[in-house]
């Protein structure tokens, strides 16, 4: 099982280039999901009206962050 990690405690390992790393964040009170991490940050995924990639938004006040494992077969 997964847990929350503070980022008081340290952020995640930085991607290696051409992979993206996927978490879930705690901003307030508030669970952000499928946050994207790099350059030391983490960013929300912005969509544009037709709902294709449109742009990163770097994510202020970030306190929790977790590594969502995926299922297992």
């Amino acid at each position: 099982m997964s847990e929350w990690i503070s980022v008081k405690d340290g952020l995640p390992d930085e991607p290696k280039e051409y992979t993206q790393l996927f978490v879930d964040v705690w901003v307030e009170d508030e669970r952000v999901a499928d946050v994207n991490f790099f350059k030391g940050d983490f960013h929300e995924i912005i969509c544009d009206y037709q709902g294709d990639f449109s742009h990163y938004e770097k994510i202020i006040g970030v306190t929790y962050w977790l590594i969502q494992k995926p299922p297992k077969e």
